[in-house]
């Protein structure tokens, strides 16, 4: 069975057999979540959500990042996770199509909140055993997403509830429930219908943290799941036993992407081939004539021509390819709802036509290409063609990267000092005896 494999990994793992190299990239996953969390403050989701659970609040004992009072632990997990995801900022895996960090950090941080004391190597440590899980059942249940697309709330779920299970150091049958509740209680997480218009729902990140925190406790009390997880073996192309054959030995976390642009990943290859354009070419966006994007099938769907909301623009090609030869970047204040008007990018936008590119599809999960025709109103044509962009795997995030965007995503919100400081806490996050205290400082 699929999960007793699981639980056999989440037991027998210790901190002293992780590489280097997964240590590093958790830490880096910790503070581009944090950076994605205090950016989202400034999304309607965020906002709603905040609103929306203060009636369930009581005598609540858990954080919501960047407030001074407590609330429950179910509205802060959902506001937490909703916040690192709400402007499509947070880290990703390709193979899974989706995102973990926004449902495994913040479910973990939110049970960490509930324990007296946590050490900061046990969190890293948990924080890299929930990563493997999630995206292994994210490989699985996304290996039919041409026709079965799960958002990230729907897998990522299953590696929040084995982080947590090995945070709390549950006992083998609580951890096989926690993760078989997910199973049924889970989201169906349907991305696709999101997209489409642009609605908050996104990929359901806040309500598979619901989930995998309720899991824990449900079954940390005596409440019982399933036998297995991944039960639905007739809708999935690969098969489950295999894809966890190597856990243990292979650890997807050091394959992680993060992300320079809030937006979908599918609109990155088109942004940064269109910058790579209207860097190396003398001309102006107003010169522009007709931009044509070739990408894979899925990618298509992302064609808000005119967005009304920050979620129709993250989730637009048009728009963000046209904001980048605009401005040279795509930055949170490009995809606030005050700036969806620029006048700039609103005449380029009609300008931007998709197109299914076979050759390119093929590439699809494995790398996400496209190749953008930029037209010039003297004829010329320039062409660029990209596979891997800045935060992939191929062309990795430093250190460095990933403090510059904790500053840029948190700097109304903290002077420099305290930010170096929060960087420091982060980067030497094996050596905290309590990371509760760094959880109140926040």
């Amino acid at each position: 069975m699929v999960v007793q494999h699981i639980v056999n990994f989440l037991q027998n793992t210790e901190y002293k057999s992780l590489s280097e190299d997964s240590i590093e990239t958790a830490k880096k996953c910790v503070l581009d979540w944090l950076g994605c969390v205090y950016a989202g403050k400034y999304e309607k989701a965020y906002r709603i959500s905040r609103q929306a659970f203060k009636a369930t609040q009581g005598a609540g004992r858990c954080k919501v990042i960047g407030e001074e009072e407590k609330t429950s632990p179910f509205a802060a997990v959902f506001t937490n996770a909703t916040q690192a995801s709400a402007l499509d900022y947070d880290d990703g895996h390709r193979q899974p199509v989706g995102h973990p960090g926004s449902t495994v950090i913040s479910t973990l941080w939110t049970i960490s909140d509930l324990l007296e004391k946590v050490h900061g190597r046990d969190w890293l440590l948990s924080i890299i055993c929930g990563y493997e899980i999630a995206i292994r059942c994210g490989i699985v249940m996304n290996s039919h997403h041409d026709s079965r697309f799960y958002g990230s709330g729907g897998w990522a779920l299953f590696g929040a509830a084995a982080a947590g299970a090995k945070l709390m150091k549950l006992n083998q049958e609580s951890t096989k429930n926690a993760l078989t509740i997910c199973e049924v209680h889970g989201p169906t997480a349907q991305c696709g219908k999101s997209i489409s218009n642009g609605s908050m729902t996104k990929e359901s990140v806040g309500w598979g943290s619901v989930t995998a925190l309720s899991s824990l406790l449900l079954s940390n009390q005596g409440f019982t799941g399933p036998d297995d997880i991944l039960l639905d073996k007739d809708i999935y192309k690969e098969n489950s036993t295999k894809v966890f054959r190597d856990l243990g030995d292979r650890y997807e976390i050091n394959h992680v992407y993060f992300k320079p642009f809030p937006s979908c990943k599918w609109t990155h290859s088109p942004i940064t081939a269109a910058l790579k354009i209207r860097n190396n070419n003398p001309f102006s966006h107003s010169d522009v004539q007709t931009i044509t994007v070739q990408s894979f099938d899925k990618a298509l769907t992302l064609d808000h021509k005119k967005p009304t909301t920050s979620v129709e623009a993250q989730y637009s090609i048009p728009y963000t390819l046209a904001c980048a030869l605009v401005h040279g970047d795509v930055a949170p204040i490009h995809v606030a709802e005050d700036h969806l008007n620029d006048e700039d990018i609103m005449s380029l936008i009609n300008k931007v036509h998709l197109v299914h590119a076979p050759d390119l599809e093929r590439h699809f999960p494995e790398t996400r290409p496209a190749r953008v025709i930029i037209k010039i109103k003297d004829g010329t044509t320039f062409t660029e063609e990209i596979y891997h962009t800045k935060g992939d795997p191929e062309r990795p995030f430093s250190w460095k990267d990933i403090e510059d965007k904790f500053h840029m995503c948190s700097h109304n919100y903290y002077a420099q000092n305290r930010r170096e400081q929060i960087i420091d806490s982060i980067r030497n996050l094996e050596d905290i005896e309590d990371l509760n205290e760094l959880i109140r400082s926040l």
